[in-house]
């Protein structure tokens, strides 16, 4: 009798997509929605059997047995919840509730019956499939038909230059924590276009998404005739005088905010005395009348989570030179951002490439963008 060796449906999607499609591992991970180790690890095993079947002799079967096929669980933000099949999943991703249409997605639930019996799952996957679908809708405004001039990655700050020069935090501490290397094309960014550095803003790694989110803001036209030159901290102190405050991320203005408002919560990945470590998210910032979030959100894909926790009548400002200066944000419950527009190219990266913090780089303003619906 032949003998065979069994792949995972997960493991048949991995060679489909990393050497039949030729796709980049990074895009494989996102596609199946898991972290880029885990795939490498699906995919190392996928072609072991492949390897095995190929050498001696045996059958490959892709189903059945002990295996159980895996369903994701989807929540909406009105309560609805609906599962998915993996096969699925992986065509066609969920991007409305099947009961209410609506396009608010929660973070997905457990993967009941994930992997074979008496085994442990390959892994639980951390983000909605559809990524971030607020830098979709920010990306699809840009004009990507840009030359990329120049990429500066420094200690502090990521910097590109396109039609405009775009800044980013680069959170070296965060970076430090993940599995090398920080940046998988290092040396060959330049080789890229604007879109695809753009896209990099997706990436698991904080590096590679720091030069994403700088791709993006070196290709918005900022219109400063909608903005002002107003500070985060004069921003949040008006609106949250007297009131509940939450800040993502500890800037240098929380110690004034202290005085006048009626509570403040510092919500901190790095917590500093008086802060709170970010797991306490979920519990203050649904009580908060304002909200001030650090736009390296979108650098670690936290920002659409902690939208989510944010009442509907609270006042959201998103602050930091990562920050986008653009109205799509406004579509997503964000009513300020306080960003950095550079005016001098040169001067700021040439601070950037030296290790300076935000605020030892020069040529650059800060600006107000406030929704006009609600400034």
């Amino acid at each position: 009798m032949l003998q065979e060796v069994q792949l995972s449906v997960e493991e048949a999607e991995a060679i489909r997509l990393k050497d039949i499609e030729g796709l980049e591992q990074e895009d494989c991970a996102q596609r199946m929605n898991v972290s880029r180790t885990t795939f490498a690890r699906v995919l190392n095993s996928a072609r072991q059997k492949m390897a095995d079947a190929l050498l001696n002799g045996k059958a490959i079967r892709i189903e059945g047995g002990n295996f159980q096929p895996a369903l994701q669980r989807f929540t909406c933000r009105r309560g609805h919840e609906w599962e998915v099949s993996f096969e699925k999943m992986i065509k066609e991703p969920p991007e409305l509730c099947p009961t209410c249409s609506t396009a608010e997605i929660l973070a997905p639930g457990p993967w009941p019956g994930h992997g074979r019996r008496g085994q442990a799952p390959l892994a639980a996957p951390d983000r909605v499939i559809k990524t971030m679908k607020i830098l979709d809708d920010l990306m699809a405004t840009l004009n990507k038909d840009a030359e990329v001039k120049d990429i500066r990655l420094g200690l502090f700050h990521t910097a590109v230059l396109t039609h405009n020069c775009g800044l980013a935090a680069t959170l070296p501490r965060d970076a430090l924590r993940q599995e090398p290397p920080s940046v998988k094309e290092a040396g060959r960014l330049l080789e890229k276009s604007a879109s695809e550095l753009a896209r990099m803003a997706h990436s698991d790694s904080i590096p590679e998404a720091a030069v994403g989110m700088a791709a993006i803001n070196s290709l918005l036209e900022v219109d400063e005739a909608k903005c002002r030159e107003l500070n985060a901290g004069e921003l949040i102190a008006d609106k949250g005088k007297g009131k509940k405050v939450a800040i993502i991320g500890h800037f240098p203005f929380v110690s004034r905010l202290r005085e006048i408002v009626e509570q403040l919560w510092v919500i901190e990945k790095n917590p500093r005395e008086g802060d709170f470590p970010e797991t306490e998210a979920e519990n203050f910032v649904p009580q908060a009348d304002v909200v001030g979030i650090t736009g390296t959100a979108f650098t670690n894909h936290t920002i659409e989570k902690l939208l989510r926790l944010c009442r509907p009548e609270a006042y959201v400002v998103m602050v930091g030179d990562s920050a986008p200066l653009s109205p799509v944000l406004f579509d997503h419950g964000i009513n300020a951002i306080c960003g950095t527009k550079v005016i001098d190219p040169q001067l700021a990266l040439r601070c950037v490439s030296q290790g300076a913090t935000y605020r030892q780089i020069k040529g650059i303003r800060q600006l107000t963008m406030i929704s006009g619906g609600r400034g």
